[in-house]
């Protein structure tokens, strides 16, 4: 299985040494779990050149996968944004891009959306650690 972390949730993600909420997804991408990030966009927007940096070291080291920016922009053009409640429709389709179903955020909006099926179909939130038995050790579609 895939996951997307949400900006709100990338910085302690990535901090050293994890936190507490952040450590079950790094011992899980330890054992074939991946991410999933772009770039391009909003994201470019939301993500620090460190943590971009760090992104880019995981999936050279083949723990996370990066949606390019034509994959990425013909998704959100299919994105109906009149049903969400969120800004964050470059989330929902960076999920409907690489087929992801788990998010780690903290936005209750976002939430919402990536429950909503007809956004996302099957999505589920990891929002700290008591979610850790989404974290199964499947492999990315």
């Amino acid at each position: 299985m895939c996951l997307i972390i949400d900006a709100n949730c990338l910085g302690k993600f990535l901090q050293e040494p994890p936190n507490e909420d952040s450590q079950p997804i790094h011992t899980w991408m330890q054992k074939r779990g991946k991410l999933v990030y772009a770039t391009e966009g909003k994201f470019s927007e939301e993500i620090g050149k460190e943590a971009r940096e760090r992104l880019d070291e995981y999936s050279d080291a083949g723990i996370a996968r990066f949606v390019d920016k034509d994959t990425l922009s013909k998704e959100l053009r299919t994105i109906n944004k009149r049903i969400m409640k969120s800004d964050d429709e470059h989330v929902i389709a960076l999920a409907k891009a690489a087929n992801v179903k788990l998010l780690y955020t903290h936005d209750r909006n976002l939430m919402d959306d990536f429950k909503n099926s007809h956004l996302i179909q099957d999505g589920k939130v990891y929002s700290g650690k008591r979610n850790k038995n989404f974290l199964r050790p499947d492999t990315c579609p």
